[in-house]
């Protein structure tokens, strides 16, 4: 149904035309706001840090994150891009990227499934020249309150990463089946504040890393309408790095 929605207690009302039509909030699965298409149904936001460093040593920090929200009454488009770069005298030290794509259906008001969920990410100091994988699985809404969502999703998926380096004897790349669970934590703890914190942990051979995790949080407090002072907190591990080719273990967090 689309229309103008009206909600007192356990009693919905809906307008639409000239039409009104009566329902228990039981029934409600999942609402969303505005029209009912693709083109208004979009929520965006990015954050971004700079730095800079002069004088005995020069160094220049860049790191962004940007989130992109399609949700409409039956289904949610997620999309997430993490990246992380930063020079000194001209010689990078860091530089990093992380993408994921997140597609829910609801099918209850707490149940859902994922026909396609996938990530792609490189990590330079890492060893990753390139990975990504795709999957499908199942969700649940563990809490679902008005300033409270919580919810737990997961699925196999398979995966497949290629090496900048490797000892001689070891794969340039390599593919393998996985297991990925992802926890999600939204919270309006005031007007002004919001804190949000989304876990990744998936499970893998250990010729492609063994266990893994990736940990996204940021608090975000109002400043001025669209404007937000943001604090993150981003930690990624592999539990058995890649050696490269000079024999050389990257560390693990």
């Amino acid at each position: 149904f689309t229309g103008y929605l009206d909600i007192k207690g356990s009693d919905i009302k809906l307008k639409f035309g000239k039409k009104t039509a009566f329902f228990d909030k039981s029934q409600l699965v999942s609402a969303a706001k505005g029209r009912e298409d693709w083109k208004s149904s979009w929520e965006n936001e990015i954050t971004i840090n700079l730095g800079f460093k002069s004088g005995n040593s020069e160094q220049a920090d860049f790191g962004t994150i940007l989130k992109l929200r399609n949700k409409l009454s039956k289904s949610k488009l997620s999309i997430d891009y993490i990246g992380n770069f930063s020079t000194t005298h001209g010689v990078t030290i860091i530089n990093n990227q992380r993408l994921n794509a997140d597609y829910q259906i609801y099918q209850t008001k707490n149940f859902f499934w994922k026909p396609f969920f996938g990530e792609f990410y490189k990590d330079e100091f890492s060893n990753i020249k390139s990975s990504y994988n795709i999957g499908l699985g199942l969700g649940y809404k563990v809490v679902n309150q008005e300033n409270l969502d919580i919810e737990i999703s997961g699925g196999p998926a398979y995966k497949k990463t290629k090496f900048y380096s490797y000892e001689v004897g070891e794969k340039s790349q390599d593919s393998v089946g996985m297991l990925s669970v992802t926890t999600n934590l939204v919270s309006e703890i005031t007007d002004d504040l919001d804190f949000d914190i989304s876990y990744k942990f998936e499970f893998l051979d250990k010729q492609n890393g063994g266990y893994t995790h990736h940990i996204l949080s940021k608090l975000d407090h109002d400043i001025y309408e669209d404007f937000d002072l943001a604090i993150s907190f981003i930690w990624d591990r592999i539990q058995n790095p890649t050696r490269r080719d000079d024999g050389t273990l990257p560390k693990k967090d």
